[in-house]
This record gives structure tokens, sequence and C-alpha cells, in this order.
């Protein structure tokens, strides 16, 4: 019984580091965007001002659309950066539905 309890307990374990590198996976194919977009001066919570971060910048690279609010050019970011983001983290950059 308690090898069983220690098999189950190492499946788990393995299961959840497992999912920790994925989700460090997706944060690195989107990195290079969020970056670009910090350089290019927007910042979090500065949607209000048409600056946010990725309401303004963000979001509209991966929807290929410019935010009508945006009040600063969005930065060039090479295409396949774009297109990795997208695979590794099919959410991003759509917008969230309200309930």
């Amino acid at each position: 019984m308690k090898y069983q309890i220690k098999l189950v307990i190492l499946g788990i374990l393995i299961s959840v580091s497992g999912l920790a590198a994925e989700s460090k996976q997706v944060a690195v194919a989107c990195k290079p965007i969020k970056e670009a977009c910090e350089k290019a001066g927007f910042v979090e919570g500065g949607y209000k001002e048409g600056k946010g971060l990725w309401v303004n910048c963000f979001q509209p690279i991966l929807q290929g659309k410019i935010h009508p609010d945006a009040k600063l050019s969005l930065p060039s970011v090479d295409s396949k950066q774009v297109e990795a983001c997208k695979k590794a983290q099919p959410k991003a950059g759509k917008k969230k539905s309200a309930k």
C-alpha cells in the first residue's frame, strides 16, 4: 500500500514538473514580442493613455491589427516570432470574453 501511494505521488510530481516546463516554454516563445512592446514605450496598466502593453501592443501584434486607441507606433516584430508565440500559446493575444 505504501509503495502504491509513493508511486501516485511520484506520478503527480512528474506531471506538475512537466506542466511547469511547458508554461516556461510558452513564456519564452512570446517574450521577444513583449520586450519589443516595452522598448517601444508600452507599459503594463497604460491602456487608459493608449500605451497599454497588452491591449495596445501585444494583442494587436498577434491579431495583425492596430488598436484604435494606441498612442504609440507598434514595434516591428518578425512574423516567425509571432507565429511561434501563437503556436506555443494559442490563446495569446485574444480578448477574454465577458462573463
